[in-house]
């Protein structure tokens, strides 16, 4: 029988109706906010969609009115099932559909019982790895044998071909600077800043002018104030 690999993400909106699910279900996690009172959790949580829920949306019109998260994602189940044909391969995210629900009754449905959860994001943090791994597993209530990808920003190949795409894209460039953006989220700095070093070191073997390579961040976690620098101060 086939063991199951499910690819765990945040998810994201694909239109203005999957953004107000996509905003609630964020809101509303306890991993992110700092209330742990479900019931008033769940009335700042609708509070906050309908504040903020037209204002966010005009970002997403600018990139194509929707994220192409599940296209990209469907795009590499599809390439994992060519290398991996003894693996169902399925999705799950944590504030949109396809949600872990989802995926479980399928696996449960297929009689399988060994399944490995392989988190979306390089590095680790409660409110995105943990709490994405969190959901899946109280969702499964024990029903299989898992198996958690650790977080794996050190992997040889992977860089080689962060690196590559980089030259790749640049390449007709003879002096440019580069910028890695990451998430303001404290938790997750010191492997963010090791995963740097690492791309760093890795650069100098290509034979590309970089005048600086820097590290900004770019949002503001809803547990913290903002990490420096900032994407603002660094351009």
């Amino acid at each position: 029988m086939k063991k199951a690999l499910v690819l765990l993400n945040s998810g994201d909106a694909r239109n203005k109706d999957e953004l107000e699910v996509f905003l609630r279900n964020k809101y509303n996690d306890k991993n992110l906010s700092p209330l742990q009172n479900e019931t008033l959790r769940s009335m700042v949580a609708s509070i906050s969609v309908f504040a903020k829920l037209n204002s966010v949306w005009k970002h997403y019109e600018q990139i194509g009115n929707g994220s192409a998260l599940h296209d990209e994602t469907d795009k590499l189940i599809k390439k994992l099932q060519e290398y991996l044909p003894e693996y169902f391969i399925t999705p799950a995210m944590r504030y949109t559909s396809p949600f872990a629900q989802t995926a479980i009754a399928r696996i449960e449905e297929l009689g399988i019982k060994e399944v490995v959860l392989l988190p979306l994001y390089l590095h680790y943090s409660t409110i995105t790895t943990g709490s994405i791994i969190e959901d899946f597993t109280q969702k499964a209530e024990g029903r299989f044998s898992i198996k958690i990808i650790e977080p794996y920003y050190k992997n040889f190949l992977l860089n080689k071909a962060i690196c590559d795409d980089i030259v790749q894209t640049l390449g007709k460039y003879n002096d440019f600077h580069l910028i890695f953006v990451a998430r303001g989220v404290p938790q997750e700095r010191s492997t963010i800043e090791d995963h740097l070093e690492i791309l760093k070191e890795n650069l100098i073997h290509y034979a590309v002018n970089i005048k600086s390579i820097n590290l900004a961040y770019l949002s503001k976690s809803i547990l913290s104030k903002k990490e420096k620098p900032t994407l603002e101060t660094t351009l």
